[in-house]
């Protein structure tokens, strides 16, 4: 625990530091739809998108939350598996381009794809699995690049994908609800707020991060935050 003292800093150990500014870089943790299910993937650091990949192999339909940089590479990269995209914008990619360009990245999205050119930035992960003591720590951020050398690949003979704008999920069960008309038998159903019902083998949650604040007292923090912008 830090306590801010008059532009000092004191330590768990006693220890104190003089400073002008702070900055507070103690990273992020994946912000996940609030549902309580084993079904449902974080995709945040490295370690998580190597869980996607073993997951993926033998998976037949995703359904992909999230309209960021990280949900638009993965719509881009997953091959051979059925998706359905739910997003709360008009046009996927909202943060980034405008409706046309919404348009032309849609028509990719299901593509084939060519073979892809090496990446030329260099890429940081874990040089170990996580142990059971080290399961909360998060692995390295997924970065630039982030898909190289990961066959994101399911076990259809071909990718497609549906995207549901304006939405999102209302509702999660692993039991088939009595509004479901389908045959197939999936490991959980999602149902959206539009009244749709989709059944897939896991849910993949791309909405992003929420910083990982430290325990400080917030009275104080927020007092040097004031102070330093006068």
């Amino acid at each position: 625990m830090y306590i801010l003292l008059r532009h000092k800093i004191k330590n768990s150990l006693g220890e104190t530091y003089g400073y002008r500014k702070i900055c507070i870089c103690s990273g992020s943790t994946p912000k996940l739809v609030d549902f309580d299910s084993t079904y449902i993937i974080g995709l945040r650091d490295t370690d998580s998108a190597v869980e996607l990949k073993q997951k993926l192999t033998n998976s037949k339909r995703v359904c992909v939350l999230g309209n960021g940089g990280i949900a638009t590479e993965l719509i881009y990269e997953l091959k051979n598996i059925d998706i359905i995209w739910v997003i709360r914008d008009k046009y996927i990619a909202s943060a980034f381009v405008d409706v046309g360009a919404a348009e032309f990245l849609m028509n990719c999205s299901d593509a084939d794809r060519n073979q892809d050119q090496p990446a030329k930035a260099l890429r940081y992960t874990t040089s170990h699995v996580a142990s059971e003591i080290e399961s909360d720590i998060p692995g390295c951020a997924l970065g630039p690049n982030w898909h190289a050398k990961l066959e994101l690949t399911g076990a259809m003979a071909k990718k497609n994908v549906t995207i549901e704008f304006e939405t999102f999920i209302k509702h999660l069960s692993e039991t088939k609800p009595e509004n479901d008309q389908s045959t197939d038998e999936w490991s959980v159903y999602v149902t959206l707020n539009n009244g749709k019902v989709f059944g897939c083998d896991f849910v993949i949650s791309a909405t992003g991060v929420c910083p990982s604040v430290p325990d400080i007292k917030v009275k104080f923090l927020l007092k040097r935050i004031v102070n330093l912008l006068k």
